[in-house]
């Protein structure tokens, strides 16, 4: 979600350096999506999604045709 995305800007030079530690790439510094959805208050715009910047901090809906990186934060057990 795009609070959990926000909780990992705040964190994010202890997460570098744990995923360095076990091989694993940091965060460039650029724009992640969130899975939230951004829900227009007038209801119009349905094409757009949460996306976080890395290097600001701050949170924006953009349109899902944009580019911008995804990260996998949840492990599943089989």
């Amino acid at each position: 979600s795009k609070d959990e995305l926000n909780e990992m800007v705040q964190n994010q030079v202890v997460i570098n350096t744990t995923t360095i530690s076990n091989g694993g790439e940091v965060f460039d510094g650029d724009n992640y999506w969130s899975s939230s959805q951004w829900n227009d208050p007038y209801g119009y715009d349905l094409v757009r999604a949460w996306k976080q910047d890395f290097y600001v901090g701050l949170q924006e809906p953009n349109g899902k045709f944009e580019s911008a990186f995804v990260r996998g934060v949840r492990a599943f057990n089989y």
